[in-house]
């Protein structure tokens, strides 16, 4: 009976979630540290802790695996991690560049690639293909990959992602990619929009319908462009 009252303890007892980030930054002894969601390719500030002696540390829950940033107030930017429920041992390099992180699966998969996507004839397929339920390895696809491959490859890739990261926001944006893509293809009908001309009076794609038609895409914050423009 005792040895069964103990399992009954044990099993009752509460799974551990969230996750604990237990930091440390070199060369700074106190000041103040930010967490950051990341989304939309910007960073937004979630969270904040005082760093004393060196250490730091961040407690919470995430619903899944996503991509954060960590800045002192002397950071110009944040250095990245994946916020996963574990306890994770985080150290910030004295360069504000640089940092490990311990004791979480995905960072293993994050870090170990995170100069490596950036090298010419990267393989993303061979990634996805090795770790097709990693967040970090899907992130890697929709951010840097979606307009290097061509439309097949990147759907044939998309398919090796497993089917437990469906909702996943890198996932879905990147499944948004392909559907837009799909509709702009050579061959395919453009998309309809409609913009008013130099006038002000609205203009329609399909107003020309029949015609060659010729689109000029300026980036107005490069001065010669800027100087160019209608």
């Amino acid at each position: 009976m005792m040895a069964l009252a103990g399992l009954l303890v044990v099993g009752c007892q509460e799974v551990p979630k969230g996750y604990v980030i237990n930091g440390e930054v070199e060369n700074m002894p106190d000041g103040k540290i930010y967490l950051k969601s990341f989304r939309n390719k910007m960073f937004f500030d979630v969270d904040t802790a005082e760093i004393k002696d060196g250490k730091f540390t961040f407690k919470g829950e995430v619903d899944q695996p996503l991509l954060f940033g960590l800045a002192t107030e002397s950071m110009n930017y944040p250095v990245q991690l994946f916020l996963e429920n574990t306890d994770m041992n985080v150290k910030i390099g004295n360069d504000g560049e640089t940092i490990t992180v311990q004791n979480s699966p995905v960072n293993d998969v994050f870090q170990e690639n995170a100069e490596k996507v950036f090298e010419e004839g990267y393989d993303i397929d061979s990634l996805i293909s090795k770790y097709p339920d990693s967040p970090a390895a899907s992130f890697y696809l929709y951010r840097y990959f979606t307009y290097q491959l061509s439309l097949d490859d990147l759907k044939a890739t998309r398919a090796k992602i497993s089917p437990v990261l469906a909702n996943s926001p890198y996932v879905k944006d990147l499944d948004g990619i392909i559907k837009q893509l799909e509709h702009v293809q050579i061959g395919q009908v453009a998309p309809e929009f409609s913009l008013p001309d130099t006038a002000g009076v609205s203009v329609s794609l399909s107003d020309f319908r029949g015609k060659y038609v010729l689109l000029d895409f300026l980036g107005l914050l490069v001065s010669p462009v800027s100087q160019g423009k209608p």
